[in-house]
């Protein structure tokens, strides 16, 4: 019943609602079957309606290149959307990148922010 609600609330595009949604076809819970084609779309509709955490939910499938072609900028450049936004999950993992990437000076930053 709660996903039938925040359906509903998407057709006067609910942000929250779009994102929770998205969220029960990527686990496949409260009687979603999983499907990520359709979380994903429903990520972006959140992401383009203001929820940060979106972003990172986009950025990740670009990190686990499952249904779209793995591809760490995409990835990056969806975290730093993020970040900028203020979502302090997405500043922590910049941090992560950087430092793999060998820019430790640059990644100290985004820790301390997050």
């Amino acid at each position: 019943e709660m996903v039938l609600r925040a359906e509903k609330r998407m057709e006067v595009n609910d942000p929250l609602a779009y994102s929770h949604v998205a969220v029960c076809y990527r686990s496949g819970r409260f009687g979603r079957q999983v499907d990520d084609l359709k979380a994903l779309e429903l990520f972006h509709r959140a992401a383009e309606l203001g929820v940060h955490e979106a972003f990172v939910d986009i950025g990740s499938y670009y990190d686990q290149g499952t249904i779209v072609n793995k591809d760490p900028e995409k990835f990056f450049a969806f975290l730093a959307i993020a970040a900028m936004k203020g979502n302090l999950c997405a500043r922590h993992h910049l941090g992560l990148f950087e430092d793999g990437r060998g820019y430790t000076d640059i990644a100290f930053p985004h820790w301390r922010l997050s």
